[in-house]
Order: C-alpha cells, then structure tokens, then sequence
C-alpha cells in the first residue's frame, strides 16, 4: 500500500507567481533552475504534458457499462421479441386444436 510521505509533496510542489514565497532563511534556487533542461539534439525533456491536437490527447469518455450497453440492450430486444412471437405460436396452436376438437351439436359456452 502507498504511504503519504509530506517530503514527496514538498518536493512536488513549485513556486509560481500565485504561490506564497518559500518561508524565511529557506534556500532560493539559482536563476534558471526553474526552466527545463535541454536534451541533447534539441529535444525537448518529457513533462506529462503533450502538445494540443496530438494523438491520444482526447478525453476518454467513461461508459458506465463498460462499452456493453449497445449489444445489451440488442440482446434483451431480441430476447423479448422471441418470447413474444413463441408465446403467440403456442396460442395459437391451442386454439387451433380447440377449434378443431369441437364437432357438430356441441354445447359451446362463451363469456
């Protein structure tokens, strides 16, 4: 497990125009310190940060199932829609035979 540790947090943290001045009697570091330093070759050093419109900048966008919602909701209509038209087939079945099995003078009673 991660321990907090306040020497990485003072270490992280830099001094900015908005940001109070270091407290009295602490070292100031040397003029230039605060800049980047340059790589061999012109290079530029990585910072975490990457130039705007460059590939993989883009926000990823948080699905809340996971990119399975599209091909979930398909399985549940098709689900749905199978059990409708299976329940309709048995019925009608029923009927059918009902309809056949009833023969000439039979007492019919209707609702």
């Amino acid at each position: 497990m991660y321990e907090f540790d306040p020497a990485n947090l003072m270490l992280a943290q830099t001094f900015g125009e908005s940001a109070s001045p270091p407290p009295p009697g602490a070292s100031t570091p040397p003029p230039g310190a605060g800049a980047a330093p340059q790589l061999p070759g012109g290079g530029q050093p990585l910072t975490g940060e990457t130039a705007p419109g460059a590939p993989g900048t883009g926000t990823a966008s948080r699905d809340p199932f996971g990119g399975m919602f599209f091909p979930l909701l398909l399985v549940l209509l098709i689900t749905m829609i199978t059990f409708t038209v299976l329940g309709q087939r048995r019925d009608k079945k029923k009927r059918a035979a009902l309809l056949h099995s009833v023969k000439k003078h039979d007492r019919v009673q209707t609702v």
